[in-house]
């Protein structure tokens, strides 16, 4: 997920008992809640084959978040006491510590990342398997708007807290109307002004301070009606899907895999990418209306210079990432190059890695 709704979810759980562990329990769960993201800095060093290679990796396993709990609580404890110099600091995995929020925060990350057709690797460094979610866009505007308001109308109210409450709902709202359709839905766009809105008036009314408690539980059961929604209309969506692929499959030719992905904040509209032993199909279903449009191509993997370019270093860490793969050989410059790629992001250039072949020859 992207890290605004880290944060967010952080932010919620830092107005339950989680906030009030330690003194710095609350930025303490929004940097755990972070953390793990660190690894994009891999593409600083190493291009896009080194962060297709290593993002959502041993950081956002089972053993990396283990030990980045032990390592960050006591970074954290190691704060506490510059912060508070003079202060009677309680030990850093005691009884007032840092360690429960850091923990939360920590542990919140893989679990959001796993809702998502990006995947993650949770059996770093044993095994490096994907586990995909396919359930949640990686950028949910709904999931900002449940998440945030829950933070924001939960607890006592702060000019700070204001200040700051008024950055996110003016940055998100500028996100929501600055992006043209189709990818911003009609019902968001309806939707949002009027739930901001509100909740601005609510926590200047300080209307539900001394309720956080059933404020937080009426989250929780929307957060998990929402899921169990999009999961029954993922079923639907891939119903549609197969029933029209399913005819034009060639003779000897068969499904192999399947990618879902709802669109960006319209739990209505699906992406279905169907993967065959040579092909690639994408089909645009909405859960009502039924297919609306559809696309398929070659993957081009079976290409001898695929093959030479899937061999190369970046092409090894290409691999490590494509879940469904592409390729095309063009020609740049004059010289022959392979652009391997993935069927989920066929749509942008940002997953492609692009490699020269050592001459022109076939």
């Amino acid at each position: 997920m992207d890290n605004l709704t880290h944060s967010l979810l952080a932010l919620t759980l830092a107005r339950t008992r989680l906030g009030r562990a330690s003194p710095l329990a609350t930025p303490a769960l929004v940097v755990a809640a972070n953390f793990p993201d660190l690894d994009v800095l891999v593409r600083a060093f190493g291009g896009s084959p080194a962060y297709l290679a290593y993002h959502r990796g041993v950081t956002h396993a089972v053993l990396g978040v283990l030990v980045q709990i032990v390592v960050l609580t006591w970074l954290w404890s190691v704060l506490e006491r510059i912060v508070r110099p003079g202060e009677a600091a309680p030990r850093a995995f005691g009884r007032g510590g840092p360690l429960l929020p850091v923990a939360a925060g920590l542990l919140t990350h893989p679990l959001l990342d796993l809702l998502n057709n990006y995947g993650l690797r949770p059996w770093l460094p044993f095994d490096g398997a994907w586990i995909y979610g396919d359930l949640v866009f990686v950028v949910d505007p709904w999931m900002w708007l449940l998440l945030g308001g829950a933070a924001a109308l939960a607890g006592g109210r702060r000019v700070a807290g204001d200040v700051g409450w008024s950055i996110v709902a003016l940055a998100t709202t500028l996100l929501v109307f600055g992006v043209d359709e189709p990818r911003t839905p009609l019902a968001l766009r309806v939707v949002w002004i009027p739930a901001v809105v509100t909740i601005a008036v609510l926590r200047a009314r300080g209307a539900l301070v001394g309720r956080e408690t059933a404020l937080l539980r009426v989250v929780a059961v929307g957060a998990a009606v929402y899921l169990v929604g999009l999961g029954l209309l993922r079923a639907r969506a891939e119903r549609l899907a197969l029933a029209e692929v399913t005819p034009r499959l060639y003779a000897g030719e068969s499904i192999v895999a399947l990618v879902r992905s709802p669109s960006v904040a319209d739990p209505r509209r699906w992406t279905i990418i169907v993967e065959t032993e040579g092909r690639v199909l994408w089909e645009e279903i909405d859960v009502l209306e039924g297919r609306l449009d559809g696309r398929e191509a070659a993957k081009g993997t079976d290409d001898p210079r695929v093959v030479v370019a899937a061999a190369t270093d970046a092409g090894e860490k290409w691999r490590t990432f494509a879940r469904v793969p592409l390729a095309r050989v063009s020609t740049e410059d004059g010289r022959e190059v392979v652009r391997l790629t993935d069927a989920r992001y066929w749509f942008t250039d940002w997953c492609t890695v692009t490699v020269p072949l050592p001459s022109a020859k076939r």
